[in-house]
């Protein structure tokens, strides 16, 4: 039989066996297949990780898109119903080849003061009220009338691609008035990521004209304008928004400084109405401002208009040219002289 001390060294050598088998590294397979399984869960949760965050940032892509794009859109359509001439000055309209930048350049605009502009869409006059000054600083007559312009052209390094809308004409102060004898701004870009292509192509009922291009484009009819506006990311979405501003000036009523007096819901209204009869056109027209204005009708053919009327009278009749197929246009004017004349509806007969 083994002596207790003999039994006692075997035990504990056993012992330490069992706990250096026990305590003993991983192999290389091990470590390899730990690796591998600890780089597919980070791999997921990474994966998981950078969907949510671009999912974030195209949702918040999404939402800045349609904010800014709304925001341009009723900007302009608020303009628009402050303005007392849309695309048309008191010598042409967009009528044939004539384009809006004629008709800016026709109202005595320098269209080299808006840039490197692109297509011209919207030519607006817009009235500034009476602030009583008579005098600007510089010694210049105060303003009567803002000449704004929009226009689409490709967008620069500073904003997103393809094509911006820029404004021209004076920055409106916070509470929405503008400053008679402040400069226009020719820099000024409203919106940018308008598509290069429109989705759908608006349509414009004759006796519209349709004006513009790519994502920014409208159907202008007397006073009446319907707009469009298209956005467009690359990845991110197209968003389309399109409706029908008017001008809600009735009138402008000119002083002896040429100012526009009275507030908007004060002015008077200007209809012209026609009624034909074979080749003679009667015009007539509504009034409800001074007596003893003096009105003109401007015949406007293929682009070229001709005053075919001027008087204090509140009707004339027209006799059509012979001239078959070629559409005829008239808009009646008031106080002509003065900045603050007012252009009525347009109607149009083709003999």
């Amino acid at each position: 039989m083994m002596s207790r001390p003999i039994l006692c060294s075997l035990r504990q050598a056993l012992i330490a066996k069992h706990r250096s088998q026990t305590t003993a590294g991983l192999t290389l397979v091990e470590l390899i297949i730990a690796s591998a399984l600890t780089s597919v869960v980070l791999g997921i949760a990474f994966t998981g990780v950078v969907s949510a965050i671009n999912a974030n940032r195209l949702a918040e892509l999404r939402t800045n898109r349609r904010i800014d794009l709304s925001r341009a859109f009723d900007f302009i359509s608020n303009e628009i119903r402050m303005a007392s001439r849309i695309n048309q000055s008191a010598t042409a309209s967009t009528q044939g080849s004539v384009t809006v930048a004629n008709v800016a350049a026709s109202a005595g605009l320098n269209l080299s003061e808006l840039g490197s502009y692109g297509t011209v869409v919207l030519y607006l006059e817009i009235p500034i009220a009476d602030t009583g000054i008579s005098t600007c600083s510089d010694g210049s007559v105060p303003a009567s009338v803002d000449r704004v312009v929009y226009d689409i052209r490709p967008s620069d390094s500073e904003w997103i691609p393809p094509l911006s809308i820029h404004r021209y004409g004076r920055i409106p102060e916070l509470n929405g008035t503008v400053d008679p004898c402040g400069e226009p701004s020719s820099s000024d870009t409203l919106v940018d990521a308008i598509s290069q292509q429109a989705s759908t192509q608006p349509t414009c009922e004759a006796p519209g004209q349709l004006v513009g291009a790519s994502g920014f484009q409208a159907c202008v009819n007397g006073s009446q304008v319907d707009l469009f506006l298209e956005s467009a990311i690359t990845g991110v979405e197209s968003r389309v928004l399109n409706s029908t501003a008017s001008s809600r000036v009735g009138h402008l009523v000119g002083n002896s400084a040429g100012n526009v007096s009275g507030g908007v819901g004060a002015l008077p209204s200007l209809v012209l109405a026609n009624d034909r009869s074979g080749d003679e056109v009667e015009f007539s027209w509504t009034w409800s401002g001074a007596t003893g204005t003096t009105f003109q009708l401007q015949e406007i053919v293929q682009g070229t208009s001709t005053t075919i009327y001027s008087g204090t009278d509140l009707s004339t009749t027209v006799t059509l040219a012979n001239s078959t197929g070629t559409q005829h246009c008239y808009v009646l004017t008031t106080n002509p002289e003065t900045d603050a004349s007012l252009t009525s509806n347009q109607v149009c007969e083709t003999p």
